[in-house]
């Protein structure tokens, strides 16, 4: 009888008493209590949904349709909302001294390794510059075009132009799709008849847009905005080159740079030497065809040759009596029993100003992050004492250690 009474006045469609009910089983005090607080609850739940519905009927009846499903986007759940990137939109200005060539093969990251499934038949991106070169692999329904006539804000609009059509031209007239064997050339600042900036025709001819096919697939999209970033880093690194600083807080850490003596080749000098070699190497590599081999024997040569780059990269390389750049390598004192020697990769400049400071560039940001990254490791900063390796700055927020 009293369950029957108890559960007699639930609210229709919920699992809540009613307030009288409720108040049956509560003493005075607490009976008061429950049925203010009841009240207040249940006209601020219909104050909000009163307010919500008013919201959106007169949203409804002065805006346009696009405006409407805009605001049922605010409404849906979190899973069904969509947050698009306009990074692959962004118009990537080329330098005078910087040159874009799009080739047939794709990059081999390393060639004593089969190349990755992701890679097979694509193209790649060569971004040239006065600090080097990099090369950077173009991704499926992915392309980079160029208009004669730069239009509008400082995005391109829509996704791109349209796929190229079996004759092999853009189906938009002002817009130019750069095919294997073609790209922007460097221009020639330093000539006699050569302006340092370009007119307004060669700044439109230097003006880059990255499209892709079809922006209705999550790949697509990422790759979209992948490969616009990764063209905006290379120019950066090429041209200026990005530096990295890493800063050792501890007592006796000290940090020194030195010449190998032992100097190790990585894995593309490996594959390059084994193909020197012949059928007399047993090591195994795996070039997709000549154009990229040469490639990169011209690569490796290029940054062995040691060659001016007109910035502040030149008064921090070192070179051999040979008069090549001379291989060197890191040695750490930690704290540990044993020195930490770091060999420095191939595309990496280094330089100790101060026993607790380390300078590093490169045109590769990614390398650069990775080898950084390397020297991070074997003391990573801890939140206690504040004890480390910092890169670029980073911040900790400290500890206070438990008393008893």
């Amino acid at each position: 009888m009293a369950s029957s009474r108890k559960f007699s006045g639930l609210l229709p469609g919920s699992g809540v008493a009613s307030t009288s009910q409720c108040a049956l089983h509560l003493p005075r005090r607490a009976a008061n209590t429950f049925a203010s607080r009841r009240s207040v609850s249940s006209s601020c739940l219909d104050r909000t949904r009163t307010s919500r519905a008013t919201a959106l009927s007169s949203a409804g009846n002065r805006c346009a349709a696009p405006r409407r499903q805009q605001l049922a986007a605010v409404w849906a759940p979190a899973s069904q909302q969509v947050r698009h990137s306009h990074v692959g939109k962004q118009r990537i200005r080329i330098p005078p001294t910087a040159s874009i060539d799009v080739l047939d093969f794709p990059p081999q990251p390393n060639p004593l390794k089969p190349l990755p499934q992701t890679l097979k038949g694509q193209g790649s991106i060569l971004v040239k510059g006065p600090v080097g070169q990099i090369l950077l692999p173009l991704l499926p329904k992915v392309y980079l075009f160029t208009r004669k006539q730069a239009q509008g804000s400082e995005t391109a609009g829509s996704a791109a132009p349209k796929a190229p059509d079996a004759g092999g031209s853009p189906q938009e007239e002002d817009s130019h799709l750069l095919g294997p064997g073609q790209g922007i050339p460097a221009l020639d600042v330093g000539g006699a008849n050569q302006s340092a900036t370009p007119s307004s025709d060669e700044a439109s001819s230097r003006t880059l847009f990255v499209g892709v096919e079809s922006k209705d697939t999550k790949e697509v999209r990422a790759a979209w905005g992948t490969t616009a970033a990764k063209l905006l880093n290379a120019i950066q690194g090429v041209t200026e080159s990005h530096k990295f600083q890493l800063d050792l807080v501890g007592v006796g850490y000290r940090a020194a740079l030195e010449e190998d003596p032992f100097p190790r080749l990585d894995d593309v000098e490996l594959a390059l030497q084994a193909i020197e070699e012949g059928s007399a190497s047993k090591v195994k590599t795996h070039f997709t065809s000549s154009a990229q081999n040469q490639f990169y024997a011209s690569h490796v040569q290029q940054w062995k040759e040691a060659q001016s780059t007109g910035t502040e990269l030149d008064a921090h390389v070192k070179k051999d009596s040979d008069g090549k750049r001379a291989r060197l390598r890191l040695h750490l004192r930690l704290g540990y029993s044993h020195p930490v020697l770091i060999p420095v990769p191939r595309g990496v400049t280094v330089a100790v100003p101060s026993p607790t400071v380390i300078k590093l560039w490169g045109a590769d940001k990614e390398d650069l992050g990775l080898f950084a990254a390397s020297i991070r490791m074997w003391r990573r900063p801890e939140p206690y004492k504040g004890k480390g390796i910092y890169v670029n700055g980073e911040k900790i927020q400290l500890r206070t250690a438990k008393k008893k």
